[in-house]
């Protein structure tokens, strides 16, 4: 391994060796029954376990983190598959509840290596406590006329972590005459280590709400088929990463993680697309016009705010403007 004064010299690029190993095992199944209840009414209920790999972290300053474990996943689904003996009409539905375990989260922090002199920023994956996820899925399609088909779909989801589970060590200099008697000393001047209950924030990356509704209509002319479609998406509110400041850190520190978890947090939005293409029958030509984000939606779809202050970073990943185009496909050989 590399000498501590290697490891603060920024002009040192020799390679290290960080002699670590772990085991891990990922055991996966999944178990069901199906029920034909009548010739248009099915019915099953299922159960899946997985796995997310394990492993260490490999950046600047991860000698100091502890390897992160599988991230676990078991899962129970109940739905019902329904339609009519014309196929003109179809409903599935189904609710589903998982169990995760030693959830895998992205973090930063300031880490002190054995040996160093000032501790190095730096991202990291960690296990961050247990969670719960629930939710419903809803799915229509019906053709109320010939040529004509209308679907649908819904999705509902919640989560949250459980209680006590997630817990971090935060090191802080705390603010003047903060009580500090559950805390351990630092590895900084002044600094202090402090256990910070996490469970309480919400999920990342889960929309509580997703809909969906889509027209297509297909009409036969004399130059060739002739399909119009058009469809409506809505993904909710989502955030890409909370963070709990201890209450003992100073006021400007808590001040940024707040602006810091606005910026996370990204409000929902809806876009409306649409196609309409011709088929021509000889030669086998396609051709097509289509609009995406009609209407000109202004939208975010990720955004990311370093926790850390100091680093002052801030990022909205902007959603595609208003699109259109236009497009042919010829097909070779023979028509299947």
């Amino acid at each position: 391994s590399c000498a501590p004064e290697l490891l603060s010299n920024p002009d040192f690029i020799a390679p290290c060796s960080l002699p670590r190993s772990v085991k891990y095992d990922y055991p996966a199944w999944t178990a069901g029954i199906d029920v034909e209840i009548t010739d248009g009414l099915f019915a099953y209920v299922k159960t899946s376990a997985a796995s997310k790999a394990g492993g260490f972290n490999m950046r600047n300053g991860s000698a100091a983190t502890p390897p992160f474990k599988p991230e676990k996943v078991r899962d129970v689904e109940l739905g019902v598959k329904f339609s009519t003996s014309d196929n003109r009409l179809r409903i599935n539905a189904a609710a589903f509840h998982s169990w995760q375990s030693e959830v895998q989260r992205n973090a930063s922090d300031c880490i002190t290596p054995p040996g160093a002199l000032a501790c190095t920023t730096t991202q990291f994956l960690r296990n961050s406590g247990d969670a719960r996820v629930y939710g419903g899925e809803l799915e229509i399609s019906a053709v109320p006329w010939g040529g004509m088909l209308v679907s649908g779909n819904l999705a509902l989801l919640d989560g949250k972590y459980v209680a006590g589970t997630f817990v971090e060590q935060q090191q802080f200099v705390p603010v003047a005459g903060a009580n500090v008697s559950d805390c351990a000393a630092g590895t900084a001047a002044g600094s202090v280590r402090c256990s910070v209950v996490r469970s309480g924030e919400a999920l990342p990356q889960m929309p509580k709400k997703q809909f969906g509704i889509s027209v297509t209509q297909k009409l036969v002319t004399s130059v060739g088929e002739l399909s119009i479609h058009a469809n409506y998406a809505y993904i909710g509110r989502q955030n890409f990463g909370l963070f709990t400041a201890d209450p003992r850190r100073p006021q400007a520190y808590r001040d940024a993680v707040a602006i810091a978890n606005r910026i996370n947090t990204i409000s929902g939005y809806g876009l409306f697309n649409g196609r309409i293409a011709l088929q021509i029958e000889d030669p086998n030509l396609e051709l097509s016009v289509f609009g995406r984000n009609i209407g000109g939606k202004k939208y975010v779809t990720r955004a990311f705010a370093d926790q850390l202050p100091t680093l002052g970073t801030a990022i909205d990943y902007i959603g595609d403007p208003f699109t259109w185009g236009i497009g042919a496909t010829f097909r070779f050989g023979p028509k299947s």
